[in-house]
């Protein structure tokens, strides 16, 4: 497999852990916002403040060890020829 799919792939997993992140976080902080009825404006405006204020209460640190480890697995690939 080249390494740019591998990185390509690494990328997509880590994606992958923050959206799982993002809708568990979610869904107990603001338990009602998949129950919402209304007009679809209405919706998306609440949806949007609610993503938007749990962005701001994530730790960096979570960025920094997904990254971290996203850096070490490509230099693993990278010592093991690919």
């Amino acid at each position: 497999m080249a390494k740019s799919m591998v990185i390509s792939f690494l990328f997509f997993l880590i994606l992958l852990l923050l959206v799982s992140l993002f809708k568990d976080k979610l869904s107990k902080h603001y338990p009602d916002l998949q129950l919402m009825k209304g007009p679809e404006y209405v919706v998306k405006k609440i949806i949007e403040e609610a993503i938007t204020h749990y962005w701001e209460l994530l730790d960096s640190k979570v960025f920094d060890t997904l990254t971290g480890s996203m850096v070490d697995m490509v230099e693993a690939i990278i010592k093991a020829d690919g």
